[in-house]
């Protein structure tokens, strides 16, 4: 019998809005892969503190306004160490006010500011780039 470990984390999707519309910062993790901030909240710490947090740990922005009226959760499965992994992933929008990235290089090996089309083929997962297309029209409804 195998075991089941839920496994739960908040991430950000840091967007700027430049005269060419919404530049999104895509980063590149430690295990290869592209996608945006996330981790693992503390104790008693809530979605949003998380998400500023992680943001700030990974990229070193500190200038960053969540929208309070979007959330997108993902929801998958993978296996580990001989257990199933039921992951769930809470995603905020962060609007980015200036400021340099200074990437943490023991979790992140590159970033970038891309336009919508270019984050698209950069993601690595199609789960993201779902969710970012969501991202992408609710703030273009938004202004």
């Amino acid at each position: 019998m195998s075991n089941t470990i839920k496994d739960k984390s908040v991430g950000v999707i840091p967007v700027q809005k430049t005269a060419n519309g919404y530049q999104f910062l895509i980063i590149q993790h430690a295990e290869g892969h592209w996608g945006f901030p996330k981790g693992h909240p503390d104790l008693d710490e809530t979605a949003a503190k998380t998400a500023l947090r992680e943001l700030q740990e990974e990229t070193g922005i500190t200038k960053c306004q969540l929208l309070a009226d979007f959330k997108y959760t993902q929801q998958y499965s993978f296996e580990k160490d001989g257990a199933q992994v039921i992951k769930e992933v809470i995603f905020l929008i962060g609007l980015v006010d200036g400021g340099e990235v200074q990437i943490d290089h023991d979790e992140i090996i590159d970033f970038r500011w891309l336009s919508y089309e270019q984050s698209q083929k950069l993601l690595s997962f199609a789960e993201n780039r779902t969710m970012l297309k969501t991202v992408f029209k609710f703030l273009n409804k938004r202004h």
